[in-house]
């Protein structure tokens, strides 16, 4: 099954969903063109657009920004407990439009091109466990030079347990400062340990 789209598109953040509420990742909001094509458990895609952003409240209106994003994903359900995804993306950045831009916070030192590689994969691993993983590559450039780079690689890993009466979710991140610069949210440059516990010991009371 193929589809087409030319225009305003809109893609998931992450290709796999996580039910972790530590981890926000905005939809990839674009004006461009958009191809993917799904064979049962495999999907691949494509897009190249400009990134738009969110503008009005009655009426929501999209408004190219001055970054281009273009990208190709992987993803495959493998056997019934494992489903692995796989992004690289490139963003690229007019740093002159970026400074006339004034609905756009701007940083002091903007990254202008950002290349990003991700992969993801979720294990059943008995009944309600469940493991989430992703590991990521990304490399910077920014306006002025030298800005450390750090380290290249991002992580995130941790389990997830759900019950009817018991749910547990944590996990630990590290992500670097070009893991994904989008601009209005400019993804990165974080890391450490989150955990949750919710219990139900009646049906009325969490």
């Amino acid at each position: 099954y193929w589809t087409f789209r030319g225009g305003d598109f809109r893609l998931p953040g992450r290709l796999l969903d996580t039910p972790f509420s530590n981890l926000f990742y905005p939809d990839l909001a674009g004006r461009g063109a958009w191809v993917e094509a799904t064979h049962g458990g495999r999907t691949f895609g494509f897009f190249y657009g400009a990134e738009t952003l969110q503008a009005g409240v009655r009426v929501p209106l999209r408004i190219e920004t001055p970054q281009n994003m273009a990208g190709i994903y992987f993803r495959q359900q493998v056997g019934e407990r494992l489903v692995v995804s796989a992004r690289l993306m490139d963003l690229s950045t007019d740093l002159n439009k970026l400074r006339s831009a004034t609905y756009l916070a701007v940083p002091a030192n903007p990254i202008q091109n950002a290349l990003t590689a991700t992969a993801d994969a979720l294990y059943t691993m008995a009944g309600p466990l469940k493991w989430y993983g992703e590991a990521g590559v990304s490399e910077g450039s920014w306006a002025q030079p030298g800005q450390p780079q750090g380290d290249p690689v991002s992580f995130t890993s941790g389990p997830l347990l759900e019950t009817h009466r018991f749910t547990l979710r944590a996990n630990y991140l590290y992500q670097n400062a070009s893991y994904l610069p989008l601009l209005g949210y400019y993804l990165g440059d974080r890391r450490g340990p989150f955990g949750e516990i919710k219990v139900r010991p009646f049906s009325r009371l969490d």
